[in-house]
């Protein structure tokens, strides 16, 4: 697998397949542009735009290179003509209220825009409003049907998010898994009052439903020990197999996971492995982490992690109850004896367990909690 494509390459990608899947479009309904070119020059969905995160202000560079096992996120359609022409003339749609509540669920599930695909599942233009009822003809919802297929072979994918219950309806025939978020647009939103605390609640969901991919890939990639040398060699050649099978399967292409059970290369991934080294004071992890990280400059990501990763395991995706201390010369560094418990647990599978249970974070049942934690021998405080 090429991992390396250049944005332009795969977005042209897409717009070929798209004029070539979805031909039969209603009179009333107008149609996006056929060329990079073209189409929105900032931050904007696809088909309108290219779907990549192009910063929040408008006219923000193309990305040289395309997001691979990116996460894909699909609304239900993508603006009215109105609303198209307005943003081709402002350059990019990031600072609406659409964006605006995404980048906030993105942010509670320490996922990076520029690391993400924002899509649509009904290709082409709303008259009127943007909200409310696609018009249609015979074979357009099946053709964006089949093209919605084509785009997450194109994408290639590590996990798909349906914005709202009618994305839903198009990403649940896609052969794989997904999850359903609120749209941000969704009238429960409307309320100020509980507005915060409902996105973070979404994107914390997202967060879990990440995780829970990562530790799956784990369990198949770890075959239980057999007895017989040659019932363990058949069962793990099973397992390879059956791991392979996953990972050809481009919705469950996701990336491998450390010790502590974040994924490879992700943000927290690099923070723990930085405070496991040791050696470093926190301001030095911090400008490492935004050397690193440059899109999360000025964000609350950097402390949040050293706040939710102390905190016991189920209270956020980030817990993991580990002891950061510091010595005299103010050098951070991890108690051993808790990372090797902290590191035993994650391994033997506690993860998995916590985010099957029936609730999000930071709402998990404690009961649950509680005995889950005692059955991997895990830290409580």
């Amino acid at each position: 697998m090429d991992l390396t494509r250049r944005s332009t390459e795969v977005v042209g990608e897409l717009l070929r397949a798209m004029a070539e899947t979805v031909t039969n479009y209603h009179p009333t309904v107008g149609r996006t542009s056929l060329r990079i070119e073209g189409l929105i020059q900032g931050t904007a969905c696809f088909p309108g735009g290219t779907g990549l995160w192009r910063g929040k202000r408008n006219g923000g560079p193309l990305p040289e290179y395309f997001p691979e096992t990116s996460v894909m996120f699909v609304g239900h359609n993508f603006d009215s003509e109105r609303g198209y022409t307005i943003s081709l003339e402002r350059g990019g749609e990031a600072e609406g209220v659409f964006w605006t509540r995404l980048l906030r669920m993105l942010d509670a599930a320490h996922l990076e825009p520029d690391a993400c695909f924002f899509s649509n599942a009904l290709m082409g233009l709303k008259p009127g409003k943007a909200t409310g009822h696609m018009p249609s003809v015979p074979e357009y919802k099946k053709q964006c049907e089949s093209f919605l297929k084509r785009q997450v072979e194109i994408v290639r994918p590590s996990a798909v998010v349906a914005l709202g219950a009618q994305a839903t309806r198009y990403v649940s025939k896609i052969n794989g898994v997904h999850v359903q978020l609120l749209h941000p647009g969704d009238r429960c939103l409307s309320s100020l009052a509980t507005r915060d605390e409902r996105l973070v609640a979404e994107g914390s969901k997202l967060r879990g439903f990440l995780d829970s991919l990562d530790d799956r890939l784990l369990a198949v990639a770890t075959p239980e020990v057999c007895p017989a040398d040659a019932q363990r060699e058949q069962h793990m050649a099973s397992a390879v197999r059956e791991k392979e099978q996953m990972t050809r399967k481009t919705i469950n292409n996701v990336t491998g996971t450390d010790a502590w059970g974040f994924r490879i290369g992700s943000r927290n991934s690099f923070l723990m492995q930085t405070l496991e080294q040791g050696g470093k004071s926190k301001e030095e992890i911090r400008l490492e982490f935004v050397h690193q990280f440059p899109a999360s400059a000025g964000k609350s990501t950097f402390p949040v992690f050293f706040t939710d990763v102390i905190r016991t395991f189920g209270s956020a995706s980030v817990s993991r109850c580990v002891r950061i201390e510091s010595d005299e010369r103010g050098q951070l560094h991890l108690d051993p004896e808790r990372a090797r418990q902290v590191k035993a647990a994650v391994a033997a599978g506690i993860l998995g367990e916590i985010n099957a249970l029936k609730s999000n974070f930071p709402k998990k049942k404690q009961q649950a909690l509680d005995a889950i934690v005692e059955k991997f021998h895990a830290p409580r405080k």
